[in-house]
């Protein structure tokens, strides 16, 4: 699990990274999404399973506890910076393979 910063705008570090890293970050970043929405969901005590699925969460816990996972839950920046990256990625993805990513 990992977040290749390589600049201060997702845009720009989504188009540094080459073919194969933009997707698999963007799989990884939305694993870690994921993980902080359902995070959060608990602590609020919501039921999350029935919003597991493609498009959705993903189902599990896995790499819960990696230090990266840990800090984009740590703080709403963190997470805000995760999911702009995100969705540059994406972006970047489509534009190169002409095609939504299966994330």
């Amino acid at each position: 699990m990992n977040l290749h910063v390589l600049d201060e705008n997702p845009k720009v570090i989504a188009m540094l990274l080459d073919d194969k890293r933009v997707g698999k970050m963007l799989m990884e970043t939305n694993q870690m999404l994921s993980l902080a929405v359902k995070h959060y969901m608990r602590i609020a005590g919501a039921n999350y399973t029935s919003e597991t699925g493609e498009g959705m969460l993903t189902a599990g816990w896995s790499h819960y506890n990696h230090p990266v996972s840990i800090w984009v839950r740590q703080t709403s920046g963190n997470f805000d910076f995760t999911l702009r990256y995100a969705f540059c990625l994406a972006r970047e993805f489509a534009f190169r393979f002409n095609k939504e990513h299966a994330s």
